[in-house]
């Protein structure tokens, strides 16, 4: 692997313990979301201010992995090397990742009826590590 490939692939490694760190932060964020009740009506809590911003955290991380993959494809033009591939198969796997974790941040910020069952479901869902494969 050249030098250039390796910086490359250290910093989209280091995406990945960033993307981990956010794993770690998320329960906190998720039970702060109030459940439809007196609290959250007299409040308006509709928004999620908390999960909106951690979703944007999530975004960075991703799209710094994308700018780390292009890079590593520019430097080394095929596919077929081992380091790429197993990059390509990673960003998936966290792209896939970030669009149920976008998913459920959506639902979770729109106003309307969101009950401690539904947050508990939620809470399994976004801390579930079972990806979407073709």
């Amino acid at each position: 692997m050249s030098d250039s490939l390796a910086v490359s692939f250290e910093r989209f490694d280091a995406c990945g313990v960033a993307w981990k760190k956010l794993n770690d932060q998320s329960p906190q964020v998720l039970l702060s979301i109030l459940p439809l009740g007196p609290t959250r009506e007299s409040t308006g809590e509709t928004e999620c201010s908390e999960l909106k911003a951690l979703l944007g955290q999530y975004e960075k991380v991703l799209a710094s992995m994308y700018q780390e993959y292009s890079q590593a494809q520019q430097l080394h033009t095929t596919l077929q090397h081992t380091t790429l591939q197993h990059m390509n198969k990673r960003l998936a796997m966290y792209d896939e990742e970030y669009m149920l974790k976008s998913s459920i941040g959506s639902i979770l910020s729109q106003p309307g009826f969101v009950t401690q069952k539904h947050l508990t479901g939620m809470m399994a869902l976004w801390s579930n590590d079972i990806y979407i494969t073709k």
